[in-house]
């Protein structure tokens, strides 16, 4: 499963929020897609996963503000997988609910 997650000018809380989401998604990549966020964000994100060796998330820097649906899109593009989960950047993941979805759904088809 891949998670995509659109941002734009996200703060130190986010920060701490997608930190307990990753925690959450376990080995799930997370595509985080920065809008062309004009604060130090990117920044912030890079340095949070280089400091806590995130191996699964990766970042795409948008260009200009494309907003949520096409951010997600563009996530989506750089996706690998059958299942696709798209969150806000306000989203909370505080357990493996959606991981136990997840193998459900594969173990299932």
């Amino acid at each position: 499963m891949r998670a995509i997650l659109p941002v734009y000018n996200v703060s130190e809380q986010f920060v701490n929020l997608t930190d307990l989401t990753i925690q959450s998604l376990g080995k799930c990549e997370l595509i985080i897609v920065d809008n062309a966020s004009d604060d130090d964000s990117v920044s912030i994100i890079k340095k949070e996963i280089l400091n806590k060796q995130y191996e699964n998330v990766k970042i795409v820097e948008n260009d200009e503000n494309v907003g949520f649906s096409k951010g997600c899109n563009i996530g989506g593009r750089s996706a690998k997988g059958d299942l696709i989960l798209f969150l806000n950047n306000d989203t909370y993941v505080k357990d493996r609910g959606i991981i136990d979805m997840a193998e459900y759904l594969i173990q299932h088809q």
